[in-house]
């Protein structure tokens, strides 16, 4: 899957670069996603701006996520398309991840705690 990284210090961007995130991504995600985890960052911004299409799994995948960072970690996506963005706000997946427009609000959030 080959996630972009970008350190910068407890916090890292997580950059997909793929159109589409479904099933098919999935165990491959979770697999660098944990690997990264374990590296003991606290603070997280999946930029999903590649992103055009997500699905249900993918969405229960970021769940999966939330749950291994744990409470004193904190997750916001950011870069969501429309039809992304739809899908989160239908599912109310909002309410549970924080959503910012890019990765420079996305950086200011996680800042301002």
């Amino acid at each position: 899957m080959d996630l972009e990284l970008e350190d910068a210090g407890e916090l890292v961007i997580i950059r997909l670069p793929y159109p589409r995130f479904t099933l098919a991504q999935r165990d491959d995600f979770m697999s660098e996603m944990i690997s990264i985890i374990s590296r003991g960052y606290r603070s997280f911004i999946l930029d999903l701006s590649a992103v055009t299409f997500i699905d249900s799994s993918a969405l229960s995948t970021l769940i999966s996520m939330l749950k291994t960072i744990g409470p004193r970690s904190r997750m916001v996506v950011c870069g969501l398309n429309e039809a992304v963005e739809y899908v989160f706000r239908l599912t109310n997946l909002h309410r549970v991840i924080e959503i910012q427009p890019d990765v420079a609000h996305a950086r200011k959030a996680l800042q301002s705690d």
